[in-house]
């Protein structure tokens, strides 16, 4: 999953350079091509002679995911290596891939952060742990997928009030404001239909599966929440800010994990998810406040 995740960043990276340089022809193209890919094989797979001499398993779909992915990833970058350049386009080229390196390693951070939990518990303790552990982390990332879409409509408005610390300050507090708002509703719901949703969709299961899932509905909430302070600070260019920040939550979620999943399993994962993410927002959220109440770090 992890090498996946780093192949589509690398596409959706080419793809935002193909569409800034107005090539919309092979922006179409790579962004409809690994799912044309994967429609292919997989029925090839499916309906041809394989299945006869070999049963489809969850690691060869994932092996058909990633070699399509390095596929889709050659091929954008020798689209992209064809465009024609002068020598000072030539200079912005690379000025634009340095600058768009913080963005990556941070990028690459987070994933790491997140995803370590199923490979730590799958090696501790077995696929099995981690696939109860994955039944709760599914709607984790269905959650904190409706934060980052709400980060692309605040990034924007928080970078176009840069120099307006009056202006800004309101932007941010009603942006947080309806993150909070929003999300605590929406947790608050799903903690209280816990049971109704996990029996919907996995059937009969014990209290300490509902359990974790509480944790991981929980530390959904911290990491929601993360998209507002993270988006500021982004807009504000403080990305050393969350390097380390990132760079510290991935440490201490680690460590926690080496001492935890061998006790606890998937419970011990989840407690380790929800401290992590709850110490890194209160981090992001300290310099978030001193950016806002240091006014000339913004003029």
């Amino acid at each position: 999953f992890p090498s996946h995740d780093i192949c589509s960043s690398f596409i959706l990276f080419l793809r935002s350079y193909t569409s800034g340089t107005l090539s919309f022809r092979d922006d179409r193209l790579l962004s409809v091509l690994d799912k044309f890919l994967l429609f292919v094989v997989m029925t090839i797979i499916i309906w041809g002679p394989y299945l006869s001499i070999h049963p489809l398993t969850l690691s060869i779909f994932i092996g058909v995911q990633l070699l399509i992915a390095l596929i889709v990833l050659i091929i954008g970058l020798l689209i992209v290596r064809k465009y024609k350049y002068d020598s000072s386009d030539e200079i912005t080229y690379f000025q634009l891939l340095s600058s768009a390196f913080p963005f990556g390693l941070l990028f690459l951070f987070n994933i790491m952060m997140l995803r370590s939990d199923t490979i730590m518990i799958d090696l501790m303790n077995g696929p099995e742990e981690a696939g109860r552990y994955m039944m709760s982390y599914r709607f984790f990332e269905a959650i904190i997928m409706i934060a980052y879409l709400m980060s692309n409509i605040l990034l924007p408005s928080f970078a176009r009030y840069y120099n307006n610390v009056v202006v800004l300050q309101k932007v941010f507090n009603s942006g947080f404001r309806t993150a909070f708002s929003f999300f605590i509703i929406l947790i608050g719901a799903i903690l209280v239909l816990r049971n109704e949703i996990m029996l919907t969709v996995y059937g009969a299961l014990g209290g300490e599966q509902l359990f974790v899932f509480s944790l991981m509905i929980i530390s959904s909430f911290f990491f929601s929440l993360q998209y507002v302070t993270g988006s500021f600070l982004t807009s504000m260019e403080r990305l050393r800010f969350l390097i380390s920040i990132s760079v510290s939550g991935l440490i201490l979620n680690l460590s926690l994990n080496f001492f935890l999943i061998p006790l606890y399993g998937s419970l011990g994962a989840a407690f380790s998810s929800i401290l992590t993410q709850f110490i890194v927002l209160i981090l992001q959220s300290y310099f978030v406040i001193r950016l806002l109440n240091d006014r000339k770090t913004l003029q």
